[in-house]
């Protein structure tokens, strides 16, 4: 003979295995979410090699220095620091650029 009350403790198991589906899946996204921003920080190196790129596209340059779009815009990096240089060239591979150092 089962008791009475077999239903509503199913119920409850059924309850408490959902709410603890609920909150590892929800844990796991975040954790994912979490290391997905962590791995998107830029860089000092790619905060600057934004800025000389965004400032190169939006300044007006004198005719005499740049004459049209596609002459090359020289940025000479003095210290040896190779690993800027080489993110200046993945983000303006149109451009020249000399390591100076």
């Amino acid at each position: 003979m089962q008791p009475k009350n077999k239903p509503q403790r199913e119920h409850r198991r059924y309850a408490w295995t959902r709410i603890v589906r609920t909150a590892v899946s929800g844990s796991h996204v975040t954790f994912i979410l979490v290391g997905y921003a962590h791995g998107q920080e830029a860089s000092e190196y790619q905060v600057k090699a934004a800025y000389l790129y965004n400032f190169d596209k939006s300044a007006q340059w004198p005719p005499q220095i740049l004459p049209d779009d596609t002459a090359p815009l020289v940025i000479g990096v003095f210290g040896g620091d190779q690993a800027f240089v080489d993110i200046l060239k993945d983000m303006v591979g149109r451009k020249a650029f000399q390591h100076g150092g």
